[in-house]
């Protein structure tokens, strides 16, 4: 299953060494492979598995127009750094 912009929909959680979708098949979207070092890996992991996040965020702030819905743009913009950061 794909999204109208062909990539497989999130969110996407890190299973190591695997970047996994949230369909009942936990579809593979990316294995992280010769890295610089292992946390080097688990940082571009953690960043690749934000990346649905991160997209959702941006077209919804590209689509905000109205300054009362700027509050939970900022929420979810702090949870996708967190999810990015691996403090969320």
């Amino acid at each position: 299953m794909t999204t109208q912009t062909g990539h497989t929909p999130g969110p996407w959680n890190v299973e190591w060494p695997y970047i996994l979708g949230a369909d009942k098949r936990q579809t593979v979207v990316a294995e992280i492979v010769g890295a610089v070092s292992n946390e080097t890996a688990k940082a571009d992991a953690r960043l690749i598995a934000a990346a649905p996040d991160l997209l959702t965020l941006a077209r919804e702030v590209a689509g905000t127009r109205s300054s009362d819905a700027w509050g939970n743009v900022v929420d979810r913009a702090r949870a996708a750094i967190a999810k990015a950061e691996a403090n969320g």
